[in-house]
């Protein structure tokens, strides 16, 4: 083990276009609360084919990865992220 003390940490300082990131991060989804939103997640996903995984993300407040893997636990087939056009468009 080294016997130095610490060195101090820089300070952090604002962007210059002033964007500063959340102080608090979301709170986890487990157990009985994560059962609940992964039910309602999929019953929204299946059910209204113009949701795509980012306005769940906006709506139920949650990051895409935590939609993504909710449905995918839920064993919902994602669809894709490309909509295809219309016969003669």
């Amino acid at each position: 083990m080294s016997t130095e003390p610490p060195q101090p940490q820089p300070e952090a300082s604002l962007p210059e276009d002033g964007y500063t990131f959340p102080l608090e991060r979301r709170p986890r989804r487990t157990g009985d609360k994560r059962v609940e939103l992964r039910e309602a997640v999929a019953k929204k996903y299946v059910e209204d084919t113009t949701s795509s995984i980012r306005s769940l993300a906006e709506e139920f407040d949650a990051s895409f990865g935590l939609i993504r893997n909710l449905l995918l636990e839920a064993k919902v087939e994602l669809r894709s992220g490309r909509r295809r056009k219309a016969a003669g468009k």
